[in-house]
């Protein structure tokens, strides 16, 4: 960790930090930093491990928490594989598609750049290996808990099993 605190304003101190963390344990990092949970929402449903790059630049409440929407920033984190366990999103595409491969996925490890601004948390285009499939993430989170994300799949007809020749 590295950076400063600056107290010319006492009501809205400014902040400007690096930190990096090393093969963190995601479920423990989501229930110990508020900031986890605001940046990285879908971390509430990983198990695995992250390493973090991250410099970030805000304000913060007379209570020492960063005044979110303030914040500008960039990174990258990378992860071992990651079991993504009760996700909502792939449990309904799941549902919908009748890929049951989506249900509880272990993904790859990633490597994910991203910048924060406006409120959001922008991630780089990145690919992942998924079961049998190939998967295209794009787009972006915000503090207010919003998902904008678009995904992409390349699946092989044999991973949708038989009601894909029905249809």
């Amino acid at each position: 960790l590295k950076g400063f605190y600056e107290t010319t304003n006492q009501a809205k101190p400014n902040f400007d930090v690096g930190l990096t963390m090393t093969k963190v344990d995601v479920p423990s990092a989501f229930q110990a930093f508020t900031t986890v949970k605001m940046l990285a929402p879908v971390a509430r449903y990983a198990v695995g491990n992250v390493t973090t790059d991250l410099h970030l630049t805000g304000a913060l409440s007379t209570d020492m928490m960063p005044l979110f929407q303030s914040l500008t920033g960039k990174g990258s984190f990378q992860t071992s594989p990651l079991l993504m366990k009760g996700f909502p999103a792939f449990d309904q595409i799941a549902g919908l598609t009748k890929m049951q491969f989506l249900a509880n996925p272990t993904l790859q490890a990633l490597r994910v750049a991203f910048q924060i601004r406006d409120g959001r948390l922008f991630v780089d285009p990145f690919a992942v290996k998924l079961g049998g499939t190939t998967m295209n993430v794009s787009g972006s989170n915000g503090f207010d808990q919003s998902l904008q994300y678009n995904l992409t799949f390349r699946v092989p007809r044999s991973a949708l099993g038989g009601d894909a020749d029905q249809a």
